[in-house]
C-alpha cells in the first residue's frame, strides 16, 4: 500500500494501527455485559469510540454487530433510573449522557438505521 498522504493515518503503519483499534474493541466491547461495575467504562468506551469514527469517517470500519451491541447497552444505562439516582446531580448525568449516546447514534448511523427506526 504504501505511505499516500500527509495526515496521521495516511500510511500504512498508522493505518495497521487503526485495524488494531477495531480489532480490540471487537473483541472486548462486543461481547460485555453490562453490571453495577463497568457502566462508567461502557460510556467512556462509546464517547471513545464516537470520536475515533468522528476522526476517521469510513476509515474506521467496526463490525455491526459490536455496534449494535454497545447500543443495546446504552438502552440499558438509559433505563436504570437508579443508575442516575446516585450521582449527586442526576440530571446533569443525564444529559451528559444523552449528548454521548446521540452522538454515538449520529455517529454510526449506517449501521443503526433499522435499530433505531
Amino acid at each position: 500500500m504504501g505511505s499516500w498522504g500527509y495526515a496521521p493515518f495516511d500510511s500504512d503503519d498508522s493505518r495497521w494501527f487503526l485495524y488494531e483499534i477495531e480489532d480490540l474493541v471487537t473483541k472486548k466491547l462486543g461481547k460485555i455485559k453490562l453490571n453495577e461495575y463497568n457502566t462508567t467504562d461502557i460510556i467512556g468506551a462509546v464517547y471513545t469510540l464516537t470520536q475515533i469514527k468522528k476522526a476517521f469517517g469510513d476509515d474506521f470500519d467496526m463490525i455491526e454487530d459490536t455496534i449494535v451491541h454497545l447500543h443495546d447497552l446504552l438502552i440499558q444505562i438509559e433505563d436504570d433510573k437508579e443508575w442516575f439516582d446516585d450521582w449527586s446531580d442526576p440530571a446533569s448525568m443525564k444529559r451528559s449522557f444523552r449528548k454521548t449516546r446521540k452522538n454515538f447514534e449520529q455517529a454510526f448511523d449506517e449501521y443503526l438505521m433499522s435499530v433505531i427506526a
